[in-house]
């Protein structure tokens, strides 16, 4: 189990060493109605579902993209270096959106520094 989204549980299938996703449910504990949820993205040559970082009234805050960037710096033994950091798209999204596979995102722009 994910998480709960009302009554209803998230369930997400992952592949062998949890390494690739391959479905995301949504199912109803009462009806017994399981309903596959298609919103994911690609990162870092995986599939991952979409990740819901909160819940509103009627939406979800979710992380809806993710890149990979390599940055340049300097290590503590004060040789170059290289290392990987990612950035994230993030919006809202209506649930009824979300459960109806609709990628319907209000993206949230990130504060400037």
């Amino acid at each position: 189990m994910e998480q709960m989204l009302g009554e209803r549980i998230l369930l997400t299938v992952y592949g062998l060493w949890g390494r690739n996703l391959v479905k995301r449910y949504s199912l109803e504990p009462d009806s017994g109605v399981l309903q596959e949820i298609p919103l994911q993205y690609i990162s870092n040559a995986s599939e991952k579902p979409m990740r819901i970082l909160g819940k509103m009234e009627n939406a979800l805050l979710a992380i809806f993209e993710e890149q990979a960037h390599t940055i340049e710096n300097i290590d503590p033994d004060g040789l170059p270096a290289q290392n990987l950091t990612f950035t994230h798209r993030a919006g809202l999204i209506r649930e009824e959106d979300f459960l109806g596979g609709m990628p319907n995102y209000q993206e949230i722009q990130p504060l400037e520094p």
